[in-house]
C-alpha cells in the first residue's frame, strides 16, 4: 500500500503526534475560555455591588 513498513510507521507516528498536539492545544484553549468566563462572572457580580463592598 505505502511502499514499506518503516515509512508507514513513521507516517503513523507523525499523525499520532499531530493529534496529540491538537488535543493539547484544544484543552489549553478551553481552560483559557473558562478562566475568562470566570473573571467576567466575578466582574459582573462586582458591578452590582456598592463601592464600599467591593474588595
Amino acid at each position: 500500500m505505502f511502499g514499506n513498513k518503516e515509512k508507514t510507521q513513521d507516517i503513523t507516528a507523525e499523525i499520532i503526534e499531530k493529534v496529540r498536539q491538537t488535543d493539547q492545544q484544544q484543552k489549553l484553549e478551553n481552560e483559557r475560555k473558562e478562566s475568562i468566563e470566570s473573571v467576567i462572572d466575578v466582574l459582573e457580580d462586582k458591578v452590582d455591588m456598592p463601592s464600599p463592598d467591593i474588595s
